[in-house]
């Protein structure tokens, strides 16, 4: 059976917060093309992208806010909150308890109506006790799961009849045995993200290649109306030489930071696949070669600019 938490205006504040950053994002990035490409457009670029990230970022918190509730069974309390999951098998908890002040301050998400994240509280023997928090409501109005490793701070809208509930499942008895433990979204638990080689790998790569889109943003305006992407290795006189291939618009100079996005993004999904599966260092291999093509187009595009 499923308990949704106290409904609070949050939801519309955090929906209407939404609306406001996607609004920002498309003004950004009208004034980013407003003028045509040039340095002024790298500005505008870098404003849109990290407006674009906080921008996700409150949407998933408000996907959040949206579909938090609580799953009771024989076996099991299952806190949902956007895509992680909270299991506490019945047989690990010991109170289910009114809630308390927090001994620390919360981090993750606290605002009014919204109450999300981690802190800690004083036990009934007066010591910390860590605390998950998936709620709705201040902390003296929450109800507390109680095991003997952590605490799970709630806010069922009945609590009532949620208590009245949760008794009746226990006194069910539970058909398996599970294990207390936390699901957090998928692409939080990859393997990658806990392989420093590899994250570094993949920031400087990612690195090269946001400074191919804004070199070539910078310097836009003041490229020829025909340019020359190839090179082409030439002996002349008995000495090698690297000479211009043919030239194209300049507009095609685009393709190669192109490229090397499309190549970050394929040899990045294949890499956390790759390490998933067991092999490390493939996924490194796979993503120094992301960095070395970035580099590789970096290298090509700054010469056909200067």
């Amino acid at each position: 059976m499923s308990f949704h938490p106290v409904r609070t205006q949050a939801r519309w504040i955090a929906l209407g917060l939404v609306a406001l950053g996607l609004a920002g994002c498309g003004g950004v990035l009208y004034l980013a093309l407003a003028h045509g490409v040039g340095p002024r457009t790298v500005g505008w670029g870098a404003a849109f992208v990290v407006l674009l990230a906080a921008t996700f970022r409150l949407a998933y918190w408000s996907y959040g806010l949206f579909n938090m509730h609580y799953a009771l069974s024989r076996d099991a309390l299952v806190i949902r909150w956007a895509a992680t999951r909270q299991v506490v098998p019945m047989g690990a908890i010991t109170h289910v308890v009114k809630g308390r002040p927090y001994q620390a301050p919360l981090i993750g998400v606290r605002v009014e109506g919204y109450e999300v994240g981690h802190t800690t509280i004083l036990d009934d023997a007066g010591e910390p006790r860590p605390v998950l928090v998936y709620a709705t409501v201040p902390p003296e109005s929450q109800v507390l799961i109680m095991t003997q490793a952590l605490s799970y701070a709630i806010s069922p809208a009945d609590p009532l009849a949620f208590a009245d509930e949760f008794v009746q499942r226990r006194r069910l008895g539970a058909r398996q045995v599970l294990e207390e433990r936390s699901f957090p979204a998928p692409w939080a638990r990859l393997g990658l993200w806990n392989d420093g080689i590899s994250v570094g790998l993949l920031l400087a790569a990612a690195a090269v290649l946001a400074f191919a889109f804004g070199w070539l943003a910078w310097h836009y305006p003041d490229l020829p109306t025909r340019v020359s992407l190839r090179f082409a290795y030439v002996v002349q006189d008995g000495v090698g030489l690297t000479a211009p291939g043919p030239t194209g618009p300049k507009s095609g100079a685009w393709r190669l930071p192109t490229v090397g996005l499309l190549a970050l993004v394929a040899n990045g999904a294949l890499a956390a696949v790759v390490h998933e599966r067991g092999f490390a260092m493939a996924a490194r291999m796979l993503l120094a070669c992301a960095a070395f093509v970035e580099i590789a187009l970096g290298i090509v595009m700054v010469r056909s600019i200067l």
